[in-house]
């Protein structure tokens, strides 16, 4: 595959970017207020969060975009990513990631934060499990699931939120990179890669990615690919 390099939007990189079929969102990475949008991924046009934060995660649930911020009991919603409005999450946490299953967006926290909204605007605040450590959030059809970093456990929810339930075994290492794509669920740490077919109740033995390091948040599975970026930089 070959690839060309586009100017980034943003000086400090950026944190979040996401498509919504017709245009794409980037967030700045870092405390900031800088957001862009763009409809080819090469050109792209300033736009102004309405807070400077650390921004986390973004996501589209098909009407509105809702974004996140870290330290904060900041989010955000917009219906075209250029006019935003500030909302308040129902508490302050340490936010990592945000998803949405059809009936709530959901927002994990590293401790011990849940909260869910049916619209990004009015926020309820959800018991997680006692020391957990969420670092991603994925849902399958209308349920969520989420990686615990502290007990290298998959915990899934089929109540929009409310209640959390262990997925299976505790996963070899520390989830902390973490996706499912409806079949396999899959955890990555550093380089090292696992994954279970049977609903966590067995992992595989690890497999080493070729990419050491690089932005947990930032593992995905889009278009029938995994996608995980990596830190190092290369030259030649």
């Amino acid at each position: 595959t070959t690839w060309t390099a586009r100017t980034s939007p943003f000086t400090t990189g950026a944190a979040r970017i996401i498509a919504n079929g017709s245009t794409f969102l980037a967030i700045a990475g870092g405390s900031s207020n800088a957001a862009a949008t763009s409809t080819d991924g090469i050109t792209w046009t300033a736009r102004t969060l309405p807070a400077t934060a650390t921004w986390t995660d973004v996501i589209w649930n098909g009407s509105i975009y809702c974004a996140i911020a870290q330290e904060s009991s900041i989010a955000a919603t917009s219906s075209d990513g250029i006019t935003w409005t500030q909302r308040a999450l129902a508490q302050s946490g340490y936010w990592y990631s945000l998803a949405w299953n059809g009936t709530v967006f959901c927002a994990v926290g590293a401790a011990e934060e849940i909260d869910t909204s049916p619209d990004g605007i009015t926020w309820t605040s959800r018991t997680a499990p006692v020391g957990s450590s969420f670092t991603q959030v994925h849902n399958q059809g209308s349920t969520f699931y989420v990686s615990d970093f502290s007990t290298s456990r998959i915990y899934s929810s089929t109540d929009d939120g409310v209640t959390w339930n262990t997925v299976g075994a505790a996963a070899p290492f520390p989830a902390v990179g973490f996706v499912c794509n409806g079949t396999t669920f899959t955890v990555c740490y550093g380089a090292t890669v696992y994954t279970s077919t049977d609903t966590c109740a067995t992992w595989s033995a690890g497999i080493n990615s070729g990419t050491s390091g690089g932005g947990f948040k930032a593992f995905r599975y889009l278009n029938g690919l995994y996608m995980k970026p990596s830190r190092q930089a290369a030259a030649g």
